[in-house]
C-alpha cells in the first residue's frame, strides 16, 4: 500500500493539542461526552447556513471558526475518555459529510434568492465536489488502497470557506471550492489507481 502524506488535517491537530488538552479536560469533568461535541459541531453548520441565506458572511465565518473546532475537540475528548469507538468513527465522519452540504445548500438558498445562476451551478458543484472527495477515500480505503492525499481536504476547503466569508465573496467561494474539489477528486482516484494496480488489489 502506498504511504500517503499526512495531511493539514492531522497536522493542525497535532500541533492544537496544547490548547485542546485544557478544554477536553474541563468537558470531561462536566460529563460531556465525545459523541456530544460531534452533535453540538453539526448544529452549527445549520446556523452557519442560515446566516449566509442572510447574507451575514462574516458572522457565518465567526460561527464556522468556532463550530468547526468540534471536530479536533471530539476525537481528543474520546482518546482522554478512552471512549474510541468504530460508531463514533462512524458518527463523525457522516455527520462531518451532512455539515458540509448542508453548509452549501446555505449558499444555494443565497443564490437562488438573488437569481444568480453561476452560483446556483457552483453551489450544486460544490456539494457533489466535495462529497466525491470524501467518497474516493473511503471507497479506496475499504479496497485496500490509501487516497488521503490532495489539494484540498475538509479543512483546507473550511479555511477557505471561513477567508472567502469574512471578505464577503460567496461566489468566488463556490467556484473555488468547487473546482479545487475536482481537481482534488482526480487526485485522489490517481493515486489510488496506482495503488491498487500496483499491489493487484
Amino acid at each position: 500500500m502506498q504511504k500517503s502524506s499526512e495531511t493539514l488535517t492531522t497536522k493542525a491537530k497535532r500541533a492544537a493539542q496544547g490548547i485542546i488538552l485544557p478544554i477536553v479536560k474541563f468537558l470531561d469533568q462536566i460529563g460531556v461526552t465525545p459523541n456530544l461535541i460531534t452533535w453540538v459541531g453539526f448544529a452549527g453548520s445549520f446556523l452557519a447556513a442560515y446566516l449566509i441565506t442572510q447574507h451575514r458572511f462574516q458572522l457565518a465565518a465567526l460561527i464556522l471558526i468556532i463550530f468547526s473546532s468540534m471536530d479536533a475537540i471530539d476525537g481528543s475528548l474520546a482518546r482522554y475518555q478512552n471512549k474510541n469507538s468504530k460508531y463514533g468513527a462512524f458518527l463523525d465522519s457522516t455527520l462531518d459529510r451532512y455539515a458540509e452540504t448542508v453548509l452549501f445548500v446555505g449558499f444555494l438558498i443565497y443564490f437562488i434568492n438573488g437569481q444568480q445562476q453561476i452560483g446556483i451551478i457552483f453551489s450544486y458543484l460544490s456539494i457533489t465536489m466535495s462529497l466525491i472527495v470524501s467518497y474516493t477515500r473511503a471507497r479506496a480505503s475499504d479496497l485496500g488502497a490509501e487516497s488521503s492525499a490532495g489539494f484540498v481536504t475538509r479543512m483546507e476547503r473550511y479555511i477557505l470557506i471561513i477567508l472567502l466569508l469574512i471578505i464577503q465573496r460567496p461566489l468566488a467561494c463556490v467556484i473555488i471550492i468547487a473546482s479545487l474539489s475536482l481537481i482534488t477528486g482526480i487526485q485522489r482516484f490517481l493515486i489510488a489507481r496506482k495503488d491498487l494496480i500496483e499491489n493487484n488489489n
